[in-house]
């Protein structure tokens, strides 16, 4: 018999994950274990289009318990595609989905209650954080504030029509309560010959439990490639810097970096992740499509493969 196809996972704790596997074109399998993989309870869910991607996000809180959502995605054209959202509350799944768009382009879905969550949309138009106040079932648009370094139009820009905007945004993650958001501002200009160009900016929101975004670090061209918070004031990033990609800490909530170590040129970093003193890298590998992962005992100075 074939092994099904693991599509998603998430975990919040030692005992506590959920795993995702394919079952046929427009079936996906969520299976729930609360003690550690022992025994797993299964729920089916059934999409009305194929299902090419999926996406498990939980976490966990005392008011809450465990709670959050998977995302089920179909083929997409011109950049979005069919989703339906089913919610995850106390190793139950929702009997039907609580929000399904034909038009979706969530890319990432963060909760910081079983009511209130946060996703990122990478449609055809510019990216965007959307804000749900009701469990999954609407989304609406947050207008996020530019540093106020930025000015509103391009510099030394006789055009209006054009506008510092912002790109490429992370997922935003939770912690403690706070909440953090990379993404990159594009401020545009007019370079020699009447030529636009662009400074590029990376840049990290922050919010306590969502009243409002504020940022509260810049880094001229560089872009934030992943985050990682062990707390809500110490937290880790790998930032690429021109062709350099670096690993900072922070201990002071984001509001301020000092570099660690150079990511060596054999690793080509997608997520971070760390626990201690011990890191851990999943790298891309640039000959073929397939990942690596790389531990650091410590604190990111030295890097290991130890799977590839």
């Amino acid at each position: 018999m074939k092994s099904p196809t693991i599509l998603t996972m998430d975990a919040v704790n030692a005992k506590t994950a959920w795993v995702g596997t394919k079952e046929g074109a427009r079936d996906v399998i969520l299976s729930y274990t609360d003690d550690g993989g022992v025994h797993w309870a299964t729920h089916q869910l059934n999409a009305p289009w194929p299902v090419v991607q999926a996406q498990v996000n939980v976490t966990t809180n005392s008011a809450d318990g465990s709670f959050g959502s998977v995302l089920l995605s179909g083929p997409v054209g011109m950049q979005t595609g069919p989703q339906a959202l089913w919610t995850i509350s106390q190793g139950h799944v929702s009997s039907a989905p609580v929000y399904t768009t034909a038009h979706g382009a969530f890319a990432a879905v963060a909760w910081i209650s079983s009511t209130r969550a946060w996703a990122i949309s990478d449609g055809a138009s510019s990216p965007a954080l959307m804000d749900s106040t009701n469990g999954g079932a609407s989304w609406s648009p947050v207008a996020l504030p530019l540093p106020n370094w930025v000015p509103p139009k391009a510099m030394n820009n006789p055009r209006p029509q054009l506008h510092a905007s912002l790109e490429a945004f992370q997922s935003p993650t939770f912690v403690d309560g706070v909440g953090y958001l990379s993404t990159t501002v594009n401020v545009p200009y007019i370079g020699a010959q009447n030529i636009v160009k662009y400074h590029h900016y990376a840049v990290l929101y922050k919010t306590t439990r969502g009243a409002s975004w504020t940022p509260i670090w810049t880094c001229a061209n560089a872009s934030v490639v992943s985050l990682d918070w062990i707390t809500s004031q110490n937290g880790w990033d790998i930032v690429a810097k021109g062709h350099q990609v670096q690993l900072d800490h922070t201990a002071t909530g984001g509001h301020t970096w000092q570099d660690v170590s150079a990511v060596p040129s054999t690793i080509h970093p997608l997520s971070v992740k760390f626990f201690g003193q011990t890191g851990w890298i999943v790298s891309q590998s640039t000959q073929a499509n397939t990942l690596s992962l790389w531990l650091s005992h410590n604190n990111g100075k030295q890097w290991q493969v130890v799977h590839e």
